[in-house]
């Protein structure tokens, strides 16, 4: 049987997208402040769940207006170099790197920088986009970090369990949640390996690092994707929270627990993750 979407590709995708609650705005029923949820199948993870970061994008976004609704920004930049509007960004005057310094009136009326993380859910192998802004952007540095310096993942970064939580702030505006990410495990039973892999390029639209590659790509990109990625200084490196191992599964002896995850379905029922593969404890040697 021949079907012309058969031929489709990436660029024809529109992959759903894993959205942190927030007090104020739009969220599924059966969803609070603090759990994220999926926008097309209306899933809750109240506790978080494991993923696997494909690729992290990097833009600017200027909304122009503090009031919340879902009309499109006034100017956003993919370059970050060049605004749609065709101003330079650099010498913007909305222009703000330190949005974590900045209270959330205040950030809605500034041109931000944003990171759109392709990501996979580990356990039901889900693609999904995970766009962070404002305070949780110098989480996705952390991670980042931590991915990049890792002898151990050698540039293949979707070998990489990470487990994605929420953390509430109070602000001037008043309470905020915000993501934290934290390294859990590394993949390294080959097949699996290769099958994450696969997945990842099935993604991204082409092939990536071959597994065995002994150094981590040069010029600043992720594996073999040619996308250029930001180059992190060490003052942006913090400490990245330790959520609670309650719920985590037995592993056997001498490897690191994986935390399962409790998943609410747009039905209201709740999901059992699959058993989460037993690897070897993380080495953090940088």
């Amino acid at each position: 049987m021949t079907r012309n979407m058969d031929n489709f590709g990436s660029e024809d995708m529109a992959l759903p997208e894993l959205k942190l609650g927030q007090p104020t705005g739009e969220k599924p029923e059966g969803a609070n402040p603090g759990d994220f949820f999926v926008t097309i199948t209306g899933d809750i993870y109240p506790e978080g769940l494991n993923i696997i970061i494909v690729d992290i994008q990097k833009n600017r976004t200027y909304w122009g207006r503090t009031d919340l609704d879902n009309e499109p920004p006034l100017c956003s930049s993919v370059d970050m170099i060049t605004g749609q509007d065709g101003k330079v960004c650099e010498t913007c005057e909305f222009r703000c790197d330190t949005p974590w310094l900045v209270d959330a009136t205040a950030r809605r009326s500034k041109c931000l920088v944003h990171y759109n993380l392709m990501v996979i859910d580990y356990d039901t192998k889900m693609p999904m986009i995970l766009r962070a802004s404002g305070i949780s952007t110098s989480s996705v540095k952390e991670i980042f970090t931590l991915l990049r310096i890792n002898k151990q993942l050698k540039g293949q970064y979707e070998r990489a369990i990470i487990r994605l939580v929420s953390e509430k702030k109070k602000t001037a505006s008043g309470e905020a949640w915000m993501m934290k990410f934290k390294l859990a495990s590394i993949v390294n039973d080959a097949n699996e390996a290769a099958e994450l892999r696969e997945l990842a390029g099935q993604i991204l639209g082409e092939n990536l690092l071959p597994e065995g590659t002994e150094s981590v790509p040069e010029s600043n990109q992720i594996a073999n994707t040619g996308r250029e990625v930001q180059e992190i200084s060490s003052g942006d490196v913090g400490k990245i929270i330790n959520p609670s191992q309650t719920g985590t599964k037995p592993v056997s002896s001498g490897t690191k627990p994986l935390q399962s995850v409790t998943k609410t379905t747009s039905g209201g029922k709740i999901a059992s993750p699959s058993s989460p593969v037993s690897e070897a404890p993380v080495n953090l040697d940088f």
